[in-house]
């Protein structure tokens, strides 16, 4: 279970990757173009680095006779020495010896040291607007580090004698005879000893106040060939991965405030009900029929042949024969879907199918099907026309079909049509009314299937009165459209009539995911029975 929320998270993730890819690829590709671009109009930088080695002062004191005390580490000693690199009195000292014009926090801008681990060597980095002086640059103020220590050391070592001959000096000298074997001769030699120790000391200390060298240039700076900065390319390639990196963000926060369903899974699971089929994007609108068989609408026949097949697992014992086509607002697909599940249906051969035009508000059939717009519906529940004056029929080749049994050419189906008919200023009273029930009867009992196109559920009132009085309802809901609220308020206005077969049919879906779910829904029609 834990692996498929794993697979199921990454596809949607690829899913959601994929539909704003449009984002992710404008932003990236205007944070690479900025980079560049500020990059390049940048003046060029060069880079020079030099790198030398601090020492402990006590390692001086074998060079005098000293024994040296334990000192510090070497880590120690490269970590100081790399902070020293850049201290002030250093910098000063660089700024007169270089002859530059500059203040010391300028430089220090412009200048770096750091200590490395692995050899504990210290590292200067200067950079200028040229080879040559960035070079000049990081020498000079190695040089100038290396003699700030040299003479800060040997001061300190002066220091360190002046204070061993003050010691010395301060010891007395007793009067007496220093050959002698008394206690007052003892006491002679013992500070005469102490004095000389003192001063023997001090002597070094002095020694090494001149001589005394507390580090060395390991490795001077080359004049660098080409600049460190701008490099416009490399500037691109950050930009471009600080511009996915927003576009990743400004897409989580686009998908979490949007509402609208956009996965077929995600449509069956708002809506509770077992999905029929889908209907690509590419069909809202159209008709799956022409007058050449075998042409490319052949291929969207299919996903209705498909809803054809699964509307009749919504109930095995009891097929449903009245089937309401209908959707929470308009231009979800319904008429669409009603058109190409009728036509489906009749392209079998075996049923007597009719197609009923219920929604008054907004009549498209006659238009779409090439049929006359009235007498309809409408007219025949004002008491204007009569059942045989309003059912027209249409005559079709099924795409799919290339020539009939006999080799006399492709077989024409016959779908019986009912259009929305003359315009009413009072549609909801005459879908309400006793006549259409009585019609509704009437036509169950004639036709085999009777398709009826309905207004949206939240928009008008008949879309409700008719599918109390429907066998089955097919929920069409859009993708890309359809908010998940909106799906679950019509699933919620079903959900408050007497209980039927329902069945969702995605509309709106792309064609890349239409494989995958036609094969789904066709292989797994059996799995909608316990659904229901």
């Amino acid at each position: 279970m834990a692996q498929q929320n794993e697979t199921s998270s990454l596809r949607n993730a690829v899913t959601v990757l994929r539909r704003r890819l449009w984002i992710v690829a404008f932003l990236v590709a205007i944070a690479a173009a900025t980079a560049f671009v500020l990059s390049f109009v940048q003046d060029d930088t060069y880079k020079a680095e030099t790198s030398m080695r601090f020492l402990d002062p006590e390692e001086s004191y074998s060079a005098v006779g000293l024994f040296p005390r334990q000192g510090e580490l070497p880590q120690q000693t490269s970590a100081q020495g790399a902070e020293f690199a850049t201290s002030t009195a250093v910098l000063q000292r660089a700024i007169n010896k270089l002859g530059l014009d500059t203040s010391v926090e300028t430089l220090r801008e412009h200048v770096s040291s750091i200590q490395e681990p692995a050899s504990n060597l210290v590292t200067i980095t200067a950079e200028a607007a040229s080879g040559e002086d960035a070079a000049r640059l990081a020498n000079g103020i190695a040089e100038a580090a290396l003699a700030q220590a040299n003479a800060d050391t040997r001061k300190s070592f002066a220091e360190q004698a002046a204070d061993l001959r003050e010691q010395a000096n301060s010891i007395p000298i007793p009067k007496g005879n220093p050959n002698g074997q008394n206690e007052q001769a003892a006491l002679i030699q013992e500070f005469a000893r102490q004095r000389q120790i003192l001063t023997e000391t001090a002597t070094k200390f002095e020694a090494l106040s001149k001589v005394a060298v507390l580090g060395e240039v390991m490795a001077q700076a080359d004049v660098p060939s080409s600049p460190a900065s701008p490099k416009p390319v490399r500037s691109a390639v950050i930009g471009g991965v600080v511009g996915l990196f927003i576009s990743l963000v400004l897409v989580g926060i686009i998908e979490s405030l949007d509402r609208r369903l956009r996965e077929v899974d995600q449509a069956e699971e708002v809506t509770g009900m077992p999905m029929l089929a889908t209907v690509v994007e590419g069909m809202l609108g159209k008709v799956p029929i022409s007058g050449t068989p075998g042409d490319e609408h052949a291929a969207s026949m299919n996903a209705f042949r498909l809803l054809r097949t699964n509307l009749r697992f919504l109930d095995v014992d009891n097929p449903p024969v009245s089937v309401l086509v209908t959707s929470s607002l308009a231009e979800e697909g319904k008429t669409t879907v009603a058109m190409g599940m009728a036509l489906a249906a009749a392209a079998g051969g075996d049923r007597n199918v009719l197609l009923v035009e219920a929604d008054l508000h907004r009549p498209v059939h006659a238009q779409r099907l090439g049929i006359n717009d009235q007498p309809g519906l409408s007219d025949y529940l004002s008491g204007s026309a009569e059942p045989g004056d309003v059912v027209q029929t249409l005559e079709f080749v099924d795409p799919a079909q290339t020539s009939s049994s006999n080799g006399e050419g492709p077989v024409r189906s016959r779908l019986a049509c009912i259009t929305a008919g003359s315009r009413t200023p009072w549609p909801a009273e005459l879908i309400g009314s006793e006549r259409f029930k009585d019609f509704l009867d009437k036509v169950n009992r004639v036709y085999d299937l009777v398709i009826l196109d309905s207004p949206p559920l939240l928009g008008v009132p008949e879309a409700t009165e008719l599918a109390s009085q429907v066998d089955a309802v097919v929920f069409c809901a859009r993708l890309g459209r359809t908010t998940a609220d909106q799906a679950r308020a019509g699933r919620e206005a079903l959900d408050r009539l007497p209980k039927r077969p329902m069945g969702l049919v995605a509309t709106g879906v792309s064609v890349r995911d239409q494989g995958y779910y036609a094969y789904a829904y066709s292989y797994g029609a059996e799995r909608f029975i316990t659904k229901v």
